[in-house]
């Protein structure tokens, strides 16, 4: 590790750096280095084959090269308030670029999940009503790309491209009370001041995260029944889609395509989410309610490759009340960590060591967990693979396709590891996963194809 005066210092568990501006790093393509001192810029310039990605010419760059320094961080802005806000306005078919680094710039805890973030975007938006970016294209920015602040009701991101962003493409972040009464009314979102019924379709989200791994397309946090359709979501730092609390619910994720996430990170999914803090809305019942609405996530292609493999849906820490359905999912299993999730009608595609393992931590006794009526494919293996374990949850009617030496069931609850499916009916029959199967062989690729298109096909 260097220090700021370049010596070196050993590296200690949890004194983590960011580093920049050090020559000595100055190793690849557009990299630089500035000498305040001296007024210097040392340029690596990026000469390379575009065909191999071989370097073809290492001389120094043209001295007639113009080098721009991006020195704003939002580029449009709209500060209205709930009680005077900004209604019908449309932006479209601009282009936006280089916005600003912000990953130094203030942060907040948007609420209980894991993230922090800035409370910032190129394009910041707070007290609008129908507000519409559509068509536009947001290219190398240094933060987030989109930022729904606060009051913001029915907006629409519609076929917009973002591609190189330094943190999300797109985040809504509402409001609760957090000042008042030393914090305690931090819990109550009756007040409405967060983005509802915003409309997410269509857009082409790809290579996110560039300087916070903490990232995804599409991120929110005290917000609620929000749609996201027939967006593409690739090549990303982290997560696809997440989902910070559990705050109001009520969203529909449907027929999204996410693959390529988790390149730079582990323990999650392609769609992740939290819920470690209850919030009081109106949103369920149009009365002041700690109920939140089930999320309806269905009809998606999920892809979880590199460090996506906890889970194609990663329902994590105190997630509730999810309906995960008829996705096509490769690799990815389903966590259900805690209560009143659902997966069933879903094709479950070449889970590996991990990703068979249904992890389910938690329940609600009146709506407990259930997996039932996918088909599930294991990666060949010379080990068992593990279905489930014993704790209790509801799985039946599923179809279990693997190749010797098979599935088992074990872990928590069961009297012995190793249990076939076959053991475990017969010990309750009326309760232990009733209808289904387990076929010792794997269906060709056609045969998956098939049935990927019987759920995903419009």
């Amino acid at each position: 590790m260097l220090k700021h005066d370049n010596t070196i210092i050993p590296n200690r568990p949890g004194s983590d750096w960011y580093l920049e501006n050090i020559l000595q790093l100055l190793d690849a393509p557009n990299e630089h280095y500035y000498d305040a001192d001296s007024g210097m810029l040392y340029y690596y310039p990026n000469n390379t084959d575009a065909s191999t990605g071989a370097e073809t010419d290492p001389s120094p760059p043209s001295a007639t090269l113009e080098l721009a320094v991006p020195t704003l961080m939002t580029l449009l802005q709209v500060n209205a308030t709930q009680s005077e806000p900004v209604h019908g306005l449309i932006i479209q078919g601009i282009g936006f670029r280089d916005a600003a680094p912000t990953f130094l710039e203030p942060h907040g805890i948007p609420s209980g999940g894991d993230w922090a973030l800035e409370r910032m975007g190129a394009l910041f938006f707070e007290g609008t009503v129908n507000l519409k970016v559509a068509g536009c294209r947001f290219e190398r920015l240094d933060g987030n790309g989109l930022m729904l602040s606060g009051f913001n009701r029915f907006a629409t991101i519609l076929q917009n491209h973002f591609a190189w962003t330094g943190d999300s493409a797109i985040a809504a972040w509402g409001r609760t009370d957090e000042l008042s009464n030393n914090g305690k009314n931090g819990w109550d979102g009756t007040g409405g001041d967060f983005p509802w019924h915003t409309l997410v379709e269509s857009n082409v989200i790809r290579e996110t995260g560039v300087w916070e791994k903490q990232s995804s397309c599409w991120f929110q946090a005290k917000t609620a029944q929000t749609v996201l359709k027939g967006n593409l979501c690739f090549n990303l730092g982290r997560a696809g889609f997440n989902f910070n609390d559990g705050f109001g619910g009520g969203d529909y994720v449907y027929q999204n395509l996410i693959f390529n996430s988790n390149r730079e990170s582990s323990d999650h999914g392609p769609i992740n989410s939290w819920d470690r803090q209850p919030y009081v809305t109106t949103v369920a019942t149009g009365k002041p309610s700690g109920k939140m609405l089930p999320r309806n996530i269905t009809n998606n292609f999920l892809v979880a490759n590199y460090g996506g493999s906890n889970g194609a849906v990663d329902n994590d820490d105190g997630s509730e009340y999810y309906e995960n359905n008829h996705n096509f999912q490769i690799y990815g299993h389903q966590k259900f960590k805690v209560g009143a999730i659902h997966s069933y009608g879903n094709v479950m595609a070449y889970l590996t060591d991990y990703g068979a393992k249904w992890k389910s931590e938690g329940n609600i006794p009146t709506d407990p967990n259930t997996m039932h009526d996918n088909i599930v494919i294991f990666q060949p293996s010379d080990a068992l693979r593990q279905y489930h374990n014993c704790d209790g949850w509801k799985a039946r009617n599923n179809s279990l396709w693997a190749q010797a030496p098979g599935i088992a069931i074990q872990g928590t609850g069961c009297p012995r590891d190793n249990l076939t499916l076959a053991e475990w009916q017969a010990m309750d029959p009326a309760n232990n996963d009733v209808g289904s199967t387990f076929h010792n062989t794997l269906p060709s690729g056609a045969e998956i194809i098939a049935f990927a298109r019987a759920i995903v096909d419009v």
